[in-house]
């Protein structure tokens, strides 16, 4: 017998253990979901990127297999990540997203972006703060 088996059967004997098993995933995607939108969109945009992958993997080992992949609501769910992903891909390789800073702004909550100096019209990298004239 192998352990899926027996978890089934265990779970048939004592449904209770089901119960606290469904609770304790509940509280753990609550957590994850909250953990995502409180880094911000930038990484809601880069998480999709794993989470594209792994389920294409997914719907291609299914199909392998024969076995049916997605319902309705699941496919407008994963069309959604894939969406999200292409986003985070393509901020990450336009620099729109950026996911460390440089050395030269540690400390500063401002990402680097490009400034046009008033001055003298160079454009530079920087926190872009405010000119003294």
């Amino acid at each position: 017998m192998d352990s899926q088996s027996s978890k089934l059967r265990d779970y048939e004997v004592s449904p209770q253990e089901r119960g606290r098993d469904l609770v304790i995933a509940g509280v753990a995607v609550i957590h994850s979901v909250f953990l995502l939108f409180a880094g911000g969109l930038k990484f809601i945009l880069l998480s999709a990127v794993p989470y594209a992958l792994a389920t294409a993997l997914y719907v291609w080992a299914d199909r392998d297999q024969g076995k049916p992949v997605f319902i309705t609501s699941d496919w407008i769910i994963f069309v959604v990540v894939v969406i999200g992903a292409a986003i985070g891909i393509y901020g990450l390789a336009t620099g729109g997203i950026m996911i460390w800073r440089s050395w030269a702004d540690k400390g500063s909550d401002i990402s680097l972006r490009r400034c046009r100096t008033r001055s003298t019209g160079a454009t530079r990298l920087a926190g872009c703060p405010a000119e003294s004239h």
